[in-house]
Order: structure tokens, then sequence, then C-alpha cells
């Protein structure tokens, strides 16, 4: 690997899924990931294996141009929904119009 060239999303969703792939013991995840509300906004709380997934979806959103329910899917607890998508920002839709 090139340490002068930044990593593809794709090499580096190939790294997390690796990485994320070891969550997995004997069948089952060893992953936590929840989302919570307090005083300062919403929490999105986890242990390591459980960050690294969350990455990994993220990056996978952001790849593939869609969107992921996480409370549907992902959380193990979940107080307020979570719905990451790709918007392009005013700018880039601008743009893509001229």
């Amino acid at each position: 690997m090139n340490t002068h060239e930044p990593l593809s999303i794709a090499e580096v969703l190939d790294l997390l899924r690796r990485l994320d792939d070891t969550s997995v013991v004997s069948g089952k995840t060893t992953l936590f990931l929840e989302t919570r509300k307090d005083q300062h906004g919403l929490c999105i709380n986890g242990n390591r294996e459980g960050l690294v997934h969350f990455a990994r979806c993220i990056l996978e959103v952001a790849q593939k141009g869609s969107h992921q329910h996480f409370d549907e899917v992902v959380l193990d607890f979940c107080e307020t929904p979570l719905i990451i998508c790709l918007k392009p920002a005013e700018w880039e839709a601008q743009e893509e119009q001229t």
C-alpha cells in the first residue's frame, strides 16, 4: 500500500469489513450500538466493535448513494430513530444543474 496516496472509499470499506468481521465470535456478534437522547442532543454509544460497524455502514451509504435505517437493523437500543442518508450539499446540487 502506497502511503503517499489516500485510500479510496472502497479500500477503506474493505479494511472496515475485515475489522467488522472480527466482531463475530462463534456465530454471535460482540458489537453493541445504541442511540439515546439527553440534554445535549442525540448520543450514539457503542463499544469498539459497534462503532467500527457504524463507521462501515456510514461509508457504505456514502459509496452506494443510498440510506440506512439504523433503528430497524443495526442498533441494540434505539430511543430515537436514526437514518443516515447521502445528500449533496446545496452547492453540489447547483453545480450538477449547470
